[in-house]
């Protein structure tokens, strides 16, 4: 048996599964330019960009922070980020 590892090339997408949940990525974009406005600039350019783990698991498969988005409105939620 060989220890030789196998090129990136050929071993399949870690994060493929974003690649399939492209529609529901684009439904949450749409859903959130409610609240960031600047989200409208890259809609129709969605497919030059991806989205990492990390803001996919907050943002698209979870509802937590549209649901804190949808509680305290379009710009408390960015007015403390400012101050800092």
């Amino acid at each position: 048996m060989s220890n030789s590892k196998k090129e990136a090339k050929e071993l399949p997408c870690l994060f493929k599964f974003l690649v399939e949940d492209y529609s529901r990525i684009v439904n949450k974009v749409d859903v959130l330019v409610k609240y960031l406005p600047k989200l409208s600039l890259f809609h129709d350019s969605l497919k030059d960009y991806s989205v990492c783990q990390k803001h996919y698991n907050n943002i698209i498969s979870k509802n937590f922070f549209l649901e804190q988005l949808e509680k305290t409105g379009d710009s408390a939620v960015f007015a403390s980020e400012k101050k800092k």
